[in-house]
């Protein structure tokens, strides 16, 4: 078996022991919209409202496909859903360890890196809310189109590169880590460049001139497909921006500068970190406190050279590139866009511990796995995915044990231990209704935005 294949499955099985309970999340909110949109119509309606202009929510035509095939694969069978985007989640921790390991010429760096990013607690809700994976479904594809441009395969880097901006908006910071990471490989390639050529005693006096004038025919042998990703970034953000997004969604994704700014700054490092939400001073806190001072500690007593800080500043500057655009979106905050920056962190710390003995590895890696975990199962108790959908899941109970005739009215006036209004997102406006029961033609209407005619 070959050392990928290892890795592989060993991720695979570390994601099934850390992320199992997300199979047993029932749908909410936008996964009935989705499902009801873009599946288990007719394949032409199917493929014109994937690709076509936005009738729900945002215009992501491969996170659409994702609905299409699933959709109409599983069903009302939401584990499979779950099963997929693990898989998907799976192929990107796999991406991470190839990224890393080519970038750092380290496969344990590139396996730890992985290992972190695959368990890292932000990935709660793209991992427990099934229209939560589009940010997991762009990633894929973005880490492809950097591995491919780290072994200059330049045509396949810019194809999935636009793949992955039709898959989430969140990727679209993605062109100045391409930049980065050509800078990065470029002083490498210089470096040991001049170390090889050169004899001992020219190097001194020449080895300066040579890794500049490497770098400088590196960074132009970039120069035109940089050029043209750039180009491709700015045309897709204009036609998205001007033609494939509804009013409704600019009200709510609005640019702010303003003094939330910084308490959305703030939100956002914390879940960087692995913070979870709602958890203050507690023994999860301490934990994790305890672990990042640790992973500061070893960094520290590993550092050499400038080499380990440019690689610690290109490490940095993609966990802050992944801060935006969303950190100036303080009226709608979600961990999981942060999966570019999840992406840095787990860098920076499979960078820190490439030097360590295996023992003390396997320790840390385990470590950091249960401190997960745990995060995940404070997560679960606070979490509005795991409340929505338990407030969908009896809604729809409930509907079946009626069993009322087709064509029958129903009224959501916030009985069940749940407001009309909590029932209204949860059940994605009502398109649950449409998704479950299509047969029974039934229609409803929610006490908290309509006039709801009194039943007999």
């Amino acid at each position: 078996m070959s050392k990928n294949s290892v890795v592989f499955l060993i991720l695979t099985l570390v994601i099934v022991v850390v992320w199992f309970r997300s199979l047993f999340n029932f749908f909410a909110q936008d996964d009935f919209i989705l499902i009801n949109n873009f599946s288990q119509n007719s394949f032409l309606v199917d493929l014109q409202n994937v690709f076509g202009p936005p009738e729900v929510t945002h215009w992501r035509p491969i996170h659409n496909l994702f609905f299409l095939i699933t959709g109409n694969l599983f069903g009302k069978f939401y584990p499979a859903y779950h099963v997929v985007i693990l898989l998907i989640h799976t192929l990107c921790a796999f991406m991470v360890f190839l990224v890393f390991g080519k970038l750092f010429k380290n496969n344990i760096s590139g396996f730890f890196a992985s290992v972190v990013y695959a368990t890292h607690p932000l990935h709660f809700t793209s991992l427990f809310w099934i229209s939560g994976g589009a940010v997991n479904i762009g990633f894929l594809f973005f880490s492809l189109s950097l591995y491919l441009f780290i072994i200059k395969r330049k045509l396949g880097a810019f194809l999935f590169y636009f793949l992955s901006l039709l898959a989430t908006e969140a990727i679209v910071v993605g062109i100045l880590i391409f930049v980065a990471t050509s800078v990065f490989l470029k002083r490498i390639d210089s470096h040991v460049l001049s170390a090889v050529v050169l004899s001992s005693s020219l190097k001194d006096s020449l080895h300066p001139r040579l890794k500049s004038r490497n770098f400088s025919l590196g960074i132009k042998s970039d120069f035109s497909f940089l050029s043209a990703l750039f180009a491709l970034t700015v045309l897709f953000s204009g036609v998205k921006l001007l033609f494939f997004t509804p009013p409704d969604t600019l009200n709510v994704y609005v640019l702010e500068i303003s003094q939330r700014t910084i308490f959305t700054f703030r939100f956002y490092l914390l879940r960087i970190l692995g913070f979870v939400e709602g958890q203050g001073k507690s023994l999860f806190s301490l934990a994790l406190i305890s672990y990042l001072f640790v992973i500061c500690l070893i960094y520290i007593r590993g550092f050499r050279n400038k080499d380990d800080l440019r690689t610690f500043i290109f490490l940095c500057f993609i966990t802050v590139v992944g801060l935006f655009p969303f950190v100036l979106i303080p009226s709608h905050l979600g961990a999981h866009y942060m999966v570019i920056s999840a992406f840095g962190l787990s860098g920076i710390i499979g960078f820190a511990v490439q030097k360590l003995k295996s023992s003390h590895l396997v320790s840390l890696a385990l470590l950091f796995l249960i401190i997960a975990t745990y995060g995940q199962t404070l997560a679960m108790k606070n979490s509005w995915v795991i409340a929505r959908s338990i407030v969908a899941k009896e809604a729809i109970k409930n509907v079946k044990d009626k069993n009322l005739p087709s064509g029958s009215m129903l009224i959501f006036d916030g009985a069940n231990n749940a407001s009309s209004q909590d029932q209204y997102i949860s059940l994605g406006t009502g398109k649950a209704i449409d998704f479950w029961f299509r047969e029974k033609n039934y229609k409803y209407c929610f006490v908290e935005f309509e006039n709801c005619p009194e039943l007999p």
